[in-house]
């Protein structure tokens, strides 16, 4: 048997490395250094993990493939996948939410200049729940609004929060613009 050309082994590294993660509920230390190693050229394949678990009826099994996927997003993406982890943060199910939230909060500490002008663009677009997760991290993250503007354009722009949501989201806003001066 021929050995495989070194470009095609470079090529293939990224489909293999899903394939592991797909394969094992646990990473170990190893397999982590070479997801990293991969870099920004693994982040597609990782989203595409957690999306297609996302839209489909995918069996629990795969839950813990997904949670390793998000830890592993928040290691090795940048802060553009924010919009898609947000998604993540408010579901049922806390395990995955948990690992959601924490890769949220991971990226914004290895990037904290580019949190903020991200989530500023997001929210005149969001709705209570996703309006509720930035309230969230803005709290845990004060450096990202240090002038409280981010906290104050939550409560603008509400067109896409539903009148069901207005009620329970208002004054957690407010309490939380109180907390966070």
């Amino acid at each position: 048997c021929k050995e495989e050309p070194p470009d095609v082994t470079a090529r293939l590294r990224p489909y293999r490395l899903i394939h592991q993660l797909h394969e094992n509920d646990d990473l170990d230390a190893e397999l982590v250094d070479d997801f990293i190693q991969a870099g920004p050229s693994i982040v597609p394949l990782l989203l595409g993990t957690v999306r297609g678990w996302a839209i489909s009826e995918a069996p629990d099994a795969t839950d813990r493939v997904v949670e390793n996927a998000l830890a592993l997003l928040g290691e090795i993406g940048d802060c553009t996948l924010i919009p898609n982890l947000l998604e993540l943060v408010s579901l049922p199910d806390t395990d995955l939410a948990s690992v959601a939230v924490w890769s949220v909060d991971r990226l914004i500490e290895r990037y904290p200049r580019d949190g903020a002008p991200l989530l500023a663009g997001l929210i005149p677009n969001m709705d209570a729940a996703d309006r509720i997760a930035v309230i969230t991290i803005l709290l845990r993250h004060p450096a990202q609004d240090p002038d409280g503007r981010l906290m104050a354009s939550l409560g603008e722009n509400l067109g896409p929060v539903s009148h069901e949501d207005f009620d329970p989201f208002f004054p957690l806003l407010v309490s939380s613009m109180i907390r966070s001066e």
